[in-house]
C-alpha cells in the first residue's frame, strides 16, 4: 500500500525548477541580479527609517493611493514572498526609481539599484517570472485547504501544469514583453539593453518548473482517481448520482483489503449505497458546505460501519506537508521567547485548538457564549 509521503508535495521542488533556469539561461546574470535588486530594496527601506519616509512622500507626490513598500523574499514561504514583492516591486515601479535615481548622488546603494532598475534585461526577466510565480500561487494556496483531497490535489497540479504550458504561447503575457521591448520603457520610465536584443526566457522558466513537477507527481493511478469521492463538492446531482462512487469503491476495497477485513466486497458497496443515498436525501439540494464529521453523525448506528472506514483511510493520508509546516509555525507562534517556561501540556493544547479549531470567520461563538453563561 503507498505511504502518505509518496504524495506530499514539496515546493522546494518548483523552487529548483526556477533556480535551475539560471544555468540554461544565456543570461545567466540576470535571475542573481534581479534577487539582488528585490532584497537591496527591501533592506533599504526597510532598515532606514529617513530612506522610508523619503519613499512615501514620494509616492504621495505621484498620487499614489497608497505607499507600496518592498517586500521580503526568501524564508520558508519563499512563493509567497517572492509573489508578493514582485507585485509590490511592479505595482510602485514608477516612485520606487524616482527616489532611487534622486538618491543616487548622495546614496552609492541607490545609484546601483537604479541601475538594476532600468536594466531592460532584468525588467523582461521580472515580467515573465511574475507570470509563473502568479500561477504557482494560485496552486499553492489551493493544497492549502485542509479539505483537499489526493485527487483533487493532483486534478490542480494537471491543470496547473497544462497552465502553464498555455502560458508560453499565452497573447496577453507576450504582448506586455513585446511592448516593453518595443517601448524600451515600462510605466513611463525608460531603459536601455546592453548587447543583442534579448530572447523571451519564460519558455525555460516554465520548462524548468514542468520538469520539476513532472519529476515529482507521478502518473496518477486509480487508487489516486478513485479518492474523489471523498470530495463532497464532488458529488453531482444529475442522473450519475444513482451510480456515483460504486467504481472506486470497488477500486479502493481491493486496495485496502488488507486494512478493512471484510468478508465481500459486495458488503462495503452497498453500505457505500446507503451511505451516498442517506447524503443526498439528507441534502438535496447540495452538499456545499458540508464536512465528512455531518456525514459520520449522520450515518452512525446505521450499520454503514465499513464504508465509512473506507472514507476515513481515505481521508487519513494528507495530500501536502502543509499541515505538518503549519503545526511548527504554529508552535513558534505561541512559544515564543517571553513564554519560555510553557509546559509541554499547555502548548499541546494550544496548538491543538490554533489548528483544529474554525477560523475566526467561520466561528459561531454562540454555543460558547450560552455555557459561559449557565456555568
Amino acid at each position: 500500500m503507498a505511504t502518505p509521503s509518496s504524495y506530499t508535495l514539496s515546493s522546494s521542488q518548483t523552487r529548483t525548477g526556477i533556480q535551475r533556469c539560471r544555468k540554461t539561461d544565456k543570461h545567466k546574470h540576470v535571475c542573481e541580479k534581479s534577487m539582488t535588486l528585490l532584497i537591496g530594496l527591501y533592506y533599504l527601506y526597510h532598515k532606514s527609517p529617513k530612506q522610508k519616509k523619503a519613499l512615501q512622500r514620494a509616492f504621495v507626490m505621484m498620487d499614489f493611493k497608497a505607499s507600496i513598500m518592498p517586500t521580503r523574499i526568501g524564508g520558508t514561504r519563499w512563493l509567497p514572498h517572492l509573489d508578493r514583492s514582485l507585485s509590490a516591486f511592479f505595482k510602485g515601479y514608477r516612485a520606487l526609481v524616482y527616489k532611487l535615481q534622486t538618491s543616487s548622488h548622495d546614496n552609492a546603494k541607490a545609484e546601483g539599484f537604479a541601475k538594476l532598475a532600468t536594466d531592460g534585461f532584468l525588467i523582461l526577466y521580472l515580467l515573465q517570472l511574475k507570470a509563473v510565480v502568479s500561477m504557482l500561487m494560485r496552486l499553492s494556496k489551493y493544497l492549502q485547504k485542509q479539505e483537499v483531497s489526493l485527487a483533487e490535489a493532483y486534478s490542480r497540479v494537471a491543470v496547473t501544469m497544462k497552465g502553464l504550458v498555455t502560458l508560453k504561447s499565452e497573447s496577453e503575457c507576450l504582448a506586455e514583453v513585446e511592448q516593453v521591448l518595443s517601448d524600451k520603457a515600462y510605466d513611463g520610465i525608460e531603459f536601455t539593453f546592453r548587447g543583442q536584443r534579448p530572447q523571451p526566457v519564460l519558455e525555460k522558466i516554465v520548462d524548468s518548473v514542468l520538469g520539476k513537477i513532472e519529476e515529482r507527481f507521478q502518473q496518477k493511478d486509480p487508487v489516486i482517481e478513485a479518492t474523489k469521492i471523498t470530495g463532497l463538492n464532488n458529488w453531482p446531482y444529475d442522473q450519475s448520482m444513482k451510480q456515483y462512487g460504486n467504481g472506486e469503491v470497488k477500486i479502493l476495497c481491493g486496495h485496502f483489503r488488507d486494512v478493512l477485513k471484510f468478508d465481500s466486497e459486495k458488503i462495503v458497496l452497498e453500505e457505500w449505497k446507503l451511505l451516498r443515498d442517506h447524503g443526498y436525501e439528507k441534502y438535496p439540494d447540495s452538499l456545499e458546505g458540508v464536512k465528512w464529521p455531518d456525514i459520520f453523525r449522520l450515518m452512525h448506528g446505521r450499520d454503514v460501519d465499513l464504508a465509512l472506514k473506507l472514507v476515513e483511510l481515505v481521508l487519513a493520508p494528507p495530500p501536502t506537508s502543509v499541515k505538518n509546516e503549519t503545526s511548527f509555525s504554529a508552535m513558534k507562534l505561541i512559544k515564543h521567547k517571553r513564554r519560555g517556561k510553557m509546559s509541554t501540556d499547555t502548548l499541546n493544547d494550544l496548538v491543538a485548538i490554533h489548528l483544529d479549531a474554525p477560523s475566526i470567520a467561520q466561528f459561531n461563538p454562540d454555543d460558547a457564549i450560552m455555557e459561559w453563561m449557565h456555568w
